[in-house]
C-alpha cells in the first residue's frame, strides 16, 4: 500500500526514507527494502501545499496529515519541526522556516539567528530541534485515527556555519550526541551539516519521531 509524506520538501522525503531504511536494516528486514518505493510525497501527487495556520508544532502536524489524508484517502505521515533556542524564549519555534520573513530561505534565517545571538557565549546557546510527527492510518466518517509523537535532538548553536550537507539550521547546530556538553570548545564539535548522513539518520529529531511510528508504518507498507 502507498504511504504519503505530506511535504513538498524533497530533502524531507529523502531523509524520511533513509531513516526507515536504517531501521529496516537494523531489524534484519533487508528483504523488505522495496517497500520504501511505496512512499510518495504530496508534491509527487501534485497536492497543494497545506498552509501551517495553527499555533503549535503538534497542531500543524495534525492539520497537514488530516488535510492530505482527506484528499488522497491514503495513509499519511506529516511533521512539523523547528529549532528551539532557550535563551530566545523558545524562538524561532514554529516560525523556524520563515524566521527572516522569507519562507525556506536557509541563509537569511541563519544569518538573522546568528546576529541575535552574537553577544551570547557558547554555554548560553543551548537549543534543540523538535519534530512532531503525525500518522493517519484510516478514517471513519471523516474522523481520522490520529497518532502524534515527538522527537528531539539536543545541542548548541555555533557562532558560524560549518559543513556543506543538511538543510535548514543544520550548518549551525552542534548536536550534543556528537561532542558532549558545552564545556567542550565548539571548534571540537561538528555541526549536523558537517556530519555524515548516517549520524543524522540515527540521532536527529526526525529520526527519533520515525522510530516511534516505525511499527505502524511498516505494517502499512507491507499490506
Amino acid at each position: 500500500m502507498k504511504l504519503v509524506l505530506a511535504t513538498h520538501n524533497q530533502h524531507k522525503l529523502k531523509e524520511f526514507k533513509a531513516i526507515l531504511k536504517r531501521i529496516i536494516l537494523e531489524r534484519n528486514l533487508s528483504n523488505d527494502l522495496s517497500i520504501l518505493d511505496s512512499i510518495v510525497s504530496a508534491e509527487d501527487l501534485r497536492i497543494e501545499e497545506v498552509v501551517e495556520s495553527e499555533f503549535s508544532f503538534a497542531d500543524n502536524s495534525s492539520l497537514k496529515a488530516q488535510t492530505v489524508y482527506k484528499t488522497t484517502k491514503l495513509p499519511t505521515v506529516a511533521d512539523d519541526s523547528g529549532l528551539i533556542v532557550k535563551i530566545l524564549g523558545a524562538a524561532p519555534g514554529i516560525l523556524s522556516a520563515r524566521w527572516s520573513g522569507k519562507h525556506g530561505n536557509d541563509k537569511t534565517n541563519i544569518d538573522l539567528l546568528l546576529s541575535q545571538l552574537s553577544d551570547i557565549p557558547f554555554e548560553g546557546r543551548s537549543a534543540y530541534f523538535t519534530c512532531f510527527m503525525t500518522l493517519i492510518k484510516s478514517a471513519e466518517n471523516d474522523n481520522c485515527d490520529v497518532k502524534t509523537v515527538e522527537g528531539q535532538c539536543q545541542g548548541f548553536i555555533n557562532d558560524k556555519p560549518m559543513g556543506q550537507g543538511g538543510f535548514g539550521y543544520d550548518p549551525i547546530f552542534m548536536p550534543e550526541a556528537y561532542f558532549g556538553n558545552y564545556q567542550n570548545s565548539p571548534t571540537q564539535g561538528r555541526s549536523l551539516a558537517d556530519l555524515p548522513n548516517s549520524f543524522k539518520n540515527l540521532h536527529s529529531h526526525r529520526a527519533k519521531a520515525v522510530e516511534q511510528l516505525f511499527d505502524d508504518i511498516y505494517k502499512i507498507l507491507k499490506k
